[in-house]
């Protein structure tokens, strides 16, 4: 399912204008525009409020007989030879701990017995699909979504992640309509924009992506992840200039994520800036030194000469300007945008680019 863009959405901007906004930002990174510049109209807003989902009882999820706290589970089980001991009276507490140790397969049994005790409990089930997951269960990580939306049809982070389960199985049309509703719920709609944006990037339809991402960021301008995934998609449109922008201010917010800072050695390199690069790929794995992605990248370009007269970027620069350009997305809409900006749609090319893969 994918929401409309019609002239009740809150900017009602059609494709061809996302993208010619978003090189106008990028354009100011690369090349310093003046502040003549119009401001471009935000993406399309989605439908309006919908009707809560009904949802059948998912058989997914297989029951389980909970055990005394001195047995364990039979080593012939779907978990192979690994036992683990079910208290008679498990909490959700209990459970909980055992997810936060990423010890998920214990998890899963646990919460299977927690909601098996408490099956009103949706917020046991939404804990049984993370676990499931996380412990390789996908079918049954469906189904406790699920579930968990049957008792309560207004469990956001269960359309969430009910979503990204389906998107990481490769199921984007699903996943994007489990965004949507979830999206329509919530207060503070940032992360649904960024989960719109993934499914249509799934789906191949570019311009509707970046216009989910640059809502995201303007509800959210510290959304690190939406800079992140809006860049790969100009990375792979061979528009890694304008990439930089958002790459440098998403590794200014998330000095912990070490794929932005291999994605900004990406942009770097392919606009010809080697030592850039090579230090970016460097301060990836300086985060996580089994990053071979950063480290195979570094090999290539360390030690390469730059392109004669091609001057070096000042990265705090491009995320600065990056910024301003949200927060010109942020002011009322303007009639027209600056023609003769883009004439061709964004085309993808094959670089090998990393999006973002937690979910929790």
């Amino acid at each position: 399912m994918r929401f409309e863009m019609t002239e009740s959405n809150r900017h009602g901007m059609k494709g061809s204008a996302i993208i010619m906004g978003l090189v106008v930002v990028g354009a100011v990174v690369a090349f310093g525009c003046s502040d003549s510049d119009e401001p471009g109209k935000s993406g399309a807003r989605l439908r309006a409020t919908q009707e809560p989902q009904v949802r059948p009882v998912s058989t997914v999820s297989k029951p389980v007989t909970v055990l005394p706290a001195v047995a364990s589970t039979p080593s012939g089980d779907d978990f192979g030879a690994a036992k683990t001991v079910v208290p008679a009276n498990v909490s959700f507490k209990d459970a909980e701990g055992a997810y936060r140790a990423r010890d998920y397969e214990r998890a899963l049994v646990l919460f299977e017995a927690y909601v098996e005790r408490k099956p009103a409990n949706a917020w046991g089930h939404y804990m049984l699909g993370l676990s499931s997951w996380k412990a390789g269960e996908s079918e049954r990580a469906l189904g406790a979504f699920e579930q968990a939306l049957v008792i309560d049809s207004t469990h956001i982070k269960s359309y969430y992640n009910l979503g990204r389960a389906l998107l990481e199985l490769g199921r984007p049309e699903e996943a994007l309509a489990e965004f949507e509703a979830g999206l329509d719920l919530a207060e503070e709609p940032g992360d649904g924009y960024r989960l719109v944006g993934r499914a249509y990037q799934q789906l191949d339809d570019t311009e509707s992506a970046l216009s989910a991402y640059w809502d995201a960021l303007v509800h959210d301008g510290t959304d690190a992840w939406s800079m992140n995934n809006m860049a790969l998609i100009l990375i792979q449109a061979s528009r890694s200039e304008d990439a930089i922008g958002p790459l440098a201010r998403a590794a200014q917010l998330r000095e912990d994520l070490a794929v932005v800072r291999n994605n900004l050695g990406m942009a770097l390199e392919l606009t010809g800036r080697f030592d850039e690069a090579a230090q970016a790929y460097r301060d990836a794995l300086e985060i996580d030194q089994t990053y071979i992605k950063a480290e195979e990248n570094l090999r290539r370009v360390d030690g390469v000469k730059q392109r004669p007269g091609l001057e070096p970027i000042d990265l705090d620069v491009a995320a600065d300007r990056f910024v301003e350009g949200i927060e010109q997305w942020r002011a009322p809409e303007v009639s027209e945008l600056i023609p003769g900006i883009i004439e061709e749609p964004l085309v993808r090319d094959t670089v090998a680019v990393s999006f973002e893969s937690s979910w929790n």
